[in-house]
Formats: C-alpha cells, structure tokens, sequence
C-alpha cells in the first residue's frame, strides 16, 4: 500500500522556510514596520531618503518581494542587485546595521522560529548582495 503524499500548500515547505502563520498581512506589517523605523534611523533614514520620494509603491513592492520570497508567491518584479548598484553610499556595514535592523522587526512580528528563519533568508541574500556589489565578505551580515 502506498503511503499518500501529502498536498503541498502555498508556502515552501523546505528547512529553515517560514510556517504558514507568516501570510500577506504579517509581512505587510513587517515591512510597513521596518521601512517606519528605515526613516527614523540616523545611518538608513537619509540614505533611503535620498532615493526614494514616494514610500507607497516601495512598500507595495517590498510587500511584493518578501510575498515572493518567503511565500512563493510570484509578485515581485524587478533587480534588486540593479536598484542597489546605483546606491552609492552602501556599504557592507551599513547592510549589516540595515540587517540588525530588520531582525528586530521580525522578532516585534514574527514567532521566534519564523523570524529566525526569515531573517537567515534576509541575511543570505544580504552577503550576497554585498558580495556582489564589491562590498566584501562582511561576516556580520551572515545568519
């Protein structure tokens, strides 16, 4: 007899993915949360200022792009290594403090085991981001 193969549901379900409780409305609230705090940080608030003039549609599309990334969801559209390369005040630590940053709001949204999980996500993409834009190896920015 065959064992039944269970039904997948919209979010992956591989090791260190987030559980289903982090659905559209919590990353909404995370991201509107964290871009709140963004504008209010001496080090991030001027530089993101510096580039973004409308905040509606950034949100929308950082809401877009963690849907897609850690629900699956195909939402985003867009480069973000291409956004990021025209930021000329980046900077691998400046990634880092964007980083620690974003931690804390998951951990003011998220269980502890989805926030960990999400932000290892966040910080693997940052290392590499950083890595690619010729920052370096800043190990701060791992999980």
């Amino acid at each position: 007899m065959e064992a039944a193969v269970p039904s997948p549901s919209r979010n992956y379900h591989r090791p260190g993915a987030v559980s289903d409780a982090v659905d559209e409305q919590t990353i909404r609230a995370v991201v509107h949360d964290f871009y709140g705090r963004v504008r209010a940080d001496d080090q991030l608030g001027p530089v993101f200022g510096a580039y973004i003039s409308d905040w509606t549609p950034h949100l929308e599309k950082m809401v877009g792009f963690w849907m897609t990334v850690v629900r699956g969801e195909r939402r985003y559209q867009g480069n973000p290594f291409e956004a990021h390369q025209k930021v000329t005040e980046l900077s691998s630590d400046l990634f880092a403090h964007w980083l620690n940053l974003f931690g804390e709001t998951l951990r003011d949204h998220c269980s502890a085991e989805d926030a960990q999980a999400w932000e290892a996500t966040a910080r693997r993409m940052g290392f590499a981001m950083s890595w690619r834009l010729g920052l370096g190896e800043n190990e701060a920015l791992l999980p």
